[in-house]
């Protein structure tokens, strides 16, 4: 991948999964089984050398917020398919006028250790991305957590934090998203959160560090 105007975070190897990042913002690629790629909240303006080693296969919006691009990306790749939550399709559809495909349009490509986390209690229909590193747990998310604001020099932070937006913008539930969020957090014990919004989070001690933010909600 070309990285120009961009910067592209690479994990390992084995991870299938880069995140590219501009100015505060940051959008999701995984690469599938069969090779090609699923771009995640596309952002405006990405150098369309950024991709041109592999093909786009898959555009998804993760939340019926992260919209925005999707008209630039649907043109450059005109046979990729659109996908997002049976949640937010009804108000994508009306907002975009694209048409959107159901999860399982690209579920069934997902590389081995990842899947899709739809929390329970929101209004947006957000997915997370569940990916493997180092036999660890990462999330990608949307707008349920983020990090700090990103510098020239540093977009990694070890304390996560949450959009001053998300309570009541994004959550339908707050009694059901906490309850379906701590039980998520025991199962997956991330240790890695990759967010659309600010830094990267990485910590050993994530999963309490969550707990505490959801308490406080």
């Amino acid at each position: 991948m070309s990285a120009a105007k961009c910067e592209v975070e690479s994990f390992t190897s084995e991870t299938n999964f880069w995140s590219i990042r501009k100015g505060n913002a940051r959008m999701g690629v995984i690469q599938l089984n069969d090779g090609k790629l699923c771009l995640v909240s596309p952002i405006a303006s990405i150098p369309k050398e950024t991709f041109d080693e592999y093909t786009v296969s898959h555009l998804l919006a993760p939340n019926h917020y992260h919209n925005k691009s999707l008209s630039e990306y649907v043109a450059r790749y005109p046979g990729a398919q659109i996908c997002s939550s049976t949640r937010s399709k009804e108000r994508l559809e009306k907002i975009t006028g694209l048409a959107f495909k159901p999860l399982t349009a690209v579920k069934k490509k997902l590389p081995n250790g990842f899947a899709f986390i739809e929390p329970k209690g929101l209004k947006t229909g957000e997915i997370w991305i569940k990916f493997p590193l180092d036999r660890r747990a990462g999330w990608f998310v949307v707008d349920a957590f983020s990090g700090r604001k990103m510098t020239s020099t540093k977009n990694e932070c070890n304390e996560p934090e949450i959009l001053k937006t998300f309570p009541s913008y994004g959550i339908a539930d707050r009694a059901v998203y906490k309850q379906w969020a701590f039980t998520q957090i025991k199962k997956d014990k991330p240790t890695l959160i990759i967010p659309c919004h600010g830094s990267m989070i990485g910590s050993t001690s994530l999963p309490a560090q969550l707990e505490k933010l959801l308490n406080a909600i």
